[in-house]
């Protein structure tokens, strides 16, 4: 709910709606949605390709509760971006289980739904306040510091700006950020 005042603060009107298939991020979209009754079913959309970064048997583990000699401290402390978790992860919703991710491949499926997002969008029909289509991506925060490098975003950090991926580089959670300004 606090997401959703906070974007609803924003003023935003968005054409599109995508949410991850992961309940946390969609149930916050539909939070926000919930506000917009008249809102077209038909632009609210679930993709997998929004979903958190799969962190096999690191999911749901703070690091602090990892062993030491575990290689997920390269991941977290050492923004190593090729590191991931040997085990597998398991869907919570469906109980699949595929392989973890590490972040280069976070940033391919992230570019993908890019390509996917921009081919949607432009089929959208124009505004009639002639404003820029806006679009609001419900997802996570991996999944969201992968849009971040992809855009270009970098977050402020002690007077810098960084594309970094995790600790205080990271986008905040349940936040809304601004990425891109569409032509």
């Amino acid at each position: 709910q606090d997401a959703a005042y906070k974007l609803e603060a924003l003023g935003l009107d968005p054409d599109l709606v995508v949410l991850s298939p992961l309940a946390r991020a969609a149930d916050t979209g539909r939070a926000f949605l919930a506000r917009k009754p008249s809102f077209p079913q038909d632009r609210i959309l679930t993709w997998e390709s929004a979903a958190e970064m799969r962190f096999g048997d690191w999911d749901n583990m703070m690091v602090k509760d990892m062993p030491t000699d575990s290689i997920c401290h390269l991941f977290y402390l050492g923004q190593n971006a090729v590191v991931k978790s040997s085990g597998l992860y398991i869907d919570p919703a469906s109980g699949n289980t595929v392989p973890g991710e590490n972040f280069v491949e976070v940033l391919h499926r992230t570019q993908n739904m890019l390509s996917t997002l921009t081919e949607t969008v432009d089929g959208l029909p124009s505004r009639s306040d002639g404003k820029p289509k806006q679009v609001i991506i419900y997802g996570h925060s991996m999944a969201g510091a992968a849009l971040s490098v992809l855009t270009g975003n970098g977050k402020q950090v002690d007077g810098q700006s960084y594309l970094g991926f995790d600790g205080k580089y990271i986008m905040p959670n349940a936040t809304p950020v601004k990425l891109v300004d569409a032509a």
